[in-house]
């Protein structure tokens, strides 16, 4: 597949590879008796410049479309792309100017729990399970790390831990199922927060 350009600018080793719709896509190094006039500027992606060469060698045009690589936009043309090479100043670079170091941000102060209401019950028939809901806040802040706990077999409980920020809340799920009625209570840390749940049975008509 390689070529020379018909004014000897390109020397070119070509791998050919699928781009696109299967495009062909040339890897091309300039010799360095290239003329300046054959090597292409750099394009935004930095760190290649992409050029549409003709089936004679020779360059059509740059390509700046993107995504880049792509296929070239007329038949027979395969897409070339060189190593952009970054060029020296002669000018001494100015030394930059100290930045102070950012002032650490002060963390922000822990909220508390408070619960929707202080005490659920639930209605149902012996062995049958029932389901409830109570909502758990973040008041003045945010709250890491909570945790809810229940000293009963007899009750489910989701979720059972997580985090809030400030005024963000969670919706928590208790799930009782027993063949006689009972109380208990369950603990919302930090904080000590208490829900108690009550489960009453009513004999089934």
């Amino acid at each position: 597949m390689a070529k020379k350009a018909k004014a000897g600018l390109v020397t070119a080793a070509l791998v050919v590879g699928g781009i696109g719709a299967g495009a062909a896509v040339a890897s091309a190094a300039l010799t360095s008796g290239s003329s300046p006039a054959a090597q292409p500027t750099g394009q935004p992606s930095g760190q290649y410049v992409f050029a549409c060469v003709n089936k004679y060698g020779k360059i059509d045009y740059l390509e700046f479309r993107t995504p880049l690589p792509h296929q070239c936009w007329y038949s027979g043309e395969v897409l070339w792309h060189w190593a952009v090479e970054p060029t020296t100043s002669s000018s001494p670079s100015a030394s930059p100017s100290p930045s102070p170091s950012p002032s650490p941000s002060p963390s922000p102060t822990p909220g508390v729990l408070v619960a929707s209401t202080p005490k659920l019950v639930l209605t149902s028939t012996p062995g049958k399970a029932v389901i409830g809901t109570f909502i758990v806040t973040a008041e003045n802040g945010p709250v890491s790390n909570f945790v809810i706990t229940s000293p009963s077999g007899k009750l489910t409980i989701s979720p059972t831990s997580g985090s809030l920020g400030s005024g963000g809340y969670v919706v928590v799920t208790v799930k009782a199922k027993s063949k006689v009625s009972f109380k208990a209570k369950i603990t919302i840390n930090p904080g000590g927060l208490t829900v108690t749940i009550v489960l009453a049975l009513t004999l089934p008509a």
